[in-house]
């Protein structure tokens, strides 16, 4: 499909599992002439009507895809928005919030904030609207925190980081031990990208000690990994006394595994 040869592609296609349905359609998507949007969404159609999770939550994925390729249009692009939320009844919410989120990114792309910010706020009404466990919560909320920044609210987003930070502290225990750094990760992101690297480093120093709970290595190590592989890719350097606890928790790693 990458190289166009889309006939030959959709009859490769013809009997894959469903969950890898669409493939051919996000080159498409991709890849395919500017006036070809109606066509594109016309062909999602029998998938995007069909009740099917995996083909529907594809065809979904693929139509955030086309958004993003005519974004500069907006008549097309508020189509494609309109056909998204008009077929997402079946998904389950956190789908929802994804298809927005990915919305909310290709505004962004575009330096789109008023459309962008629209967006977010309907994230948060969907998020609101729900109640989560903190483990599944944090993470949700703490991306939808940082395209709120992204997208100019900037003082709503810092309030609300704090206080979903707040929520960590009282609420923790909540949270399976091997589960809590992991849920910490998209909340100090979150502070890195309003341009609290300070505080985004306590929130890593905090993962760092919450991910030292449990008494077995094998979480032990996965979560350290994990943070450090966090740290690396958001450009967030360890302090000395990061660096050390590091070290020592990395020279404690023994059996039981």
């Amino acid at each position: 499909a990458w190289l166009g040869e889309m006939e030959e592609a959709r009859d490769l296609e013809e009997g894959v599992a469903e969950s890898e349905f669409g493939k051919v359609a996000l080159a498409e998507a991709m890849k395919g002439d500017q006036s070809s949007m109606e066509e594109q969404i016309s062909a999602l159609k029998p998938e995007l009507e069909s009740g099917n999770f995996d083909l529907v939550k594809n065809a979904l994925s693929v139509c955030t895809k086309i958004y993003a390729r005519f974004y500069e249009d907006p008549m097309k692009r508020s189509a494609v928005e309109a056909k998204i939320k008009s077929t997402w009844s079946p998904m389950p919410i956190f789908i929802r919030i994804e298809l927005l989120t990915g919305m909310v990114e290709s505004a962004l792309e575009h330096s789109d904030q008023e459309t962008a910010l629209r967006l977010v706020n309907e994230t948060q009404v969907l998020v609101d609207e729900h109640q989560w466990p903190l483990e599944h919560g944090l993470p949700i909320k703490a991306k939808v925190v940082e395209l709120r920044f992204r997208a100019g609210d900037e003082t709503t987003a810092r309030r609300e980081a704090d206080e979903l930070l707040r929520q960590f502290e009282e609420h923790k225990e909540e949270i399976v031990n091997i589960y809590r750094a992991e849920a910490l990760h998209p909340l100090a992101r979150a502070y890195q990208a309003m341009g609290e690297t300070g505080v985004a480093l306590n929130v890593y120093k905090r993962a760092v000690e919450e991910g030292v709970e449990n008494p077995n290595s094998r979480p032990r190590a996965e979560d350290l990994s994990a943070t450090c592989c966090e740290m690396a890719r958001w450009s967030i350097e360890p302090d000395q006394e990061l660096w050390d606890r590091i070290e020592e928790i990395e020279q404690g790693l023994d059996a039981p595994w």
